[in-house]
């Protein structure tokens, strides 16, 4: 920090995963210049490059206060040294000094400061940077930099009363063996690393048998804990009973911007454009028989392989003979195909979707609630019978189950595998299971 001045030094750490991502990190450079904060970022000397970038990137991160690390899983895989050799080189240089750091000075942990693009980027964060707060810096025009600002100056949320006399507490009077409220959430919060739902549970009875400011604490941590799991509708109701039962105390700030967050996620998930839209949407057309419109919703890469198996399985048929299959198979991929066998195949087709998704109803039919992204432009969707709500899905859960793989392509998710599986084209066409971290279930879509 500037010892007259007393303005902070920034140095934000990056990847180049896109220029529309560069453009973002250059405005946030920009804004936090424009709040009084010296933030420094490559851009500003890429016209007069220095003899040595790693000398550079070295000499930005020793002289600055903090750093901030945009997390993408790009930033993360380079990061981490797994992208691929030639690639990525400067965040794997700016990775390297940084692990150094975190490892011989345990203390520098703050200086790291981990910021994300979306709510939902917050799981990609490496360990150890996630032990300490991370920030969400959305886009231009949508940013709330405050949090992040007033750590960036040091500038404390709450600044704490004087200590009063101690007394005894409400909860202490019970028992001489009662546990103090804060005591009693901190217990939970540390149960939370091993046995989550049982900690839950403990911070849902705190919330009930508490009052005021505690009964709010509690709301807090079980809405924290809520969110981390991605089930949004818990979180939601923990962080208005904060805002219900306690405005004034110290965590209603907190509750309320993780408010917002948790549904910007919630509506980038669920509402129009999203991936559970897209899937219901493509369904209807199943119902209405609307196949040409259905085809050009599919990812192509689906395309290219329901062309293939339908080609495979016909294989000895008369009018597929003399037809050469690879030309065939790109014919009838294409999103508006003409080949003279398309009717035919749209009409087999149709039938196997009708007859898989005959159990579907819009009207008692629903999305479960946690998202599960695959990577930076994948997700899957699982629908189930939840009359209609959202439902966190377990794999426990015997209520029939459809599975959609969806692919965000140009900003637009289409669906990309009926199925939790990656498909693969060839003769005959194959899958690869997708990576689902060891959870394991039967959805009942292929009976």
């Amino acid at each position: 920090m500037n010892q007259a001045t007393g303005i902070p030094r920034v140095f934000v750490s990056y990847s180049h995963d896109s220029q529309g991502h560069r453009e973002n990190v250059a405005d946030l450079t920009q804004e936090l210049r424009r709040q009084g904060i010296d933030a420094q970022v490559d851009q500003f000397i890429e016209t007069t490059p220095p003899l040595s970038w790693p000398g550079w990137m070295a000499d930005e991160i020793e002289d600055a206060d903090f750093v901030l690390l945009v997390i993408t899983e790009t930033y993360v895989r380079r990061f981490r040294g797994r992208e691929t050799p030639s690639r990525g080189l400067g965040v794997r240089w700016e990775g390297a000094i940084i692990t150094s750091e975190l490892y011989y000075d345990v203390h520098d942990r703050v200086k790291f400061i981990p910021v994300v693009v979306s709510p939902t980027d917050a799981r990609l964060i490496p360990a150890p940077l996630s032990l300490t707060t991370w920030y969400l810096i959305g886009t231009p025009g949508n940013r709330d930099l405050v949090p992040l600002l007033r750590h960036l100056r040091g500038e404390p949320a709450l600044i704490p009363e004087p200590l009063g006399t101690a007394s005894v507490s409400k909860i202490d009077s019970h028992s001489a063996d009662a546990v103090h409220p804060s005591v009693a959430i901190s217990q939970a919060l540390e149960r939370a690393q091993s046995a989550r739902e049982s900690a839950k549970e403990d911070l849902r009875s705190l919330v009930g048998e508490l009052t005021g400011t505690a009964s709010a604490q509690a709301a807090y941590a079980l809405g924290r804990l809520e969110q981390e799991d991605d089930l949004y509708t818990a979180a939601i109701t923990a962080y208005q009973r904060v805002l219900d039962f306690g405005p004034d105390t110290p965590v209603a700030e907190d509750a309320a911007r993780n408010l917002q967050v948790v549904i910007e996620a919630m509506n980038a998930h669920f509402a129009p454009g999203g991936p559970v839209a897209a899937v219901q949407s493509c369904l209807t057309l199943v119902r209405k028989g609307r196949m040409r419109q259905l085809w050009e919703e599919l990812e192509p890469n689906l395309r290219l392989v329901l062309a293939q198996a339908w080609i495979f399985s016909n294989r000895d048929h008369p009018r597929l003979a003399g037809l050469d299959r690879d030309e065939l198979a790109s014919e009838l991929a294409k999103p508006r195909p003409k080949h003279k066998l398309t009717r035919d195949f749209f009409a087999t087709q149709l039938d196997e979707f009708k007859h898989a998704y005959s159990a579907y109803d819009e009207e008692t039919w629903g999305a479960a609630e946690r998202p599960r992204p695959l990577g930076i432009d994948y997700e899957l969707v699982i629908l189930m019978e939840t009359g209609g709500d959202g439902i966190d899905w377990q794999p426990d859960m015997s209520r029939p189950a459809f599975p959609f793989l969806l692919r965000r392509v140009l900003g637009r998710w289409r669906i990309a595998n009926f199925r939790p599986e990656f498909p693969i084209p060839g003769w005959p066409p194959t899958s690869k299971p997708l990576p689902l971290d060891g959870v394991e279930f039967t959805l009942r879509n292929q009976e």
